[in-house]
């Protein structure tokens, strides 16, 4: 068989882009994540890096209210410094893009 890639573990997918244990991946997104969550008029506050995260064309970030399953989607969570657990997901596009999904409501410890 010609033009056939053969992935080295833990890497899987058409070309090796998909590495669901790695949390590098995660911590990749991570960043641009927690900027899709703040206000767009919150110029206080908001980290410099977050005007690079909007302007990346490869990776393609959406707030998303539901929690459906993606095929090919790799969910990760962060905790945040107010101790909720906040939520994304991203795919990997054949294309070498990459769409990360955010949820918009994080799960917070009861007061």
């Amino acid at each position: 068989m010609y033009n056939l890639c053969i992935c080295r573990a833990p890497y899987q997918g058409t070309y090796c882009q998909d590495c669901p244990t790695c949390t590098t991946s995660c911590r990749l997104h991570r960043r641009c994540a927690q900027c899709l969550r703040l206000p767009r008029d919150a110029i206080q506050g908001r980290p410099d890096h977050c005007e690079s995260c909007e302007n990346d064309s490869q990776v393609q970030y959406l707030l998303v209210s539901s929690d459906e399953d993606r095929e090919g989607e790799t969910r990760c969570t962060f905790r945040g410094p107010d101790s909720c657990i906040y939520r994304y997901s991203y795919q990997n596009g054949a294309d070498g893009s990459v769409t990360v999904y955010v949820q918009m409501q994080a799960i917070c410890p009861q007061p």
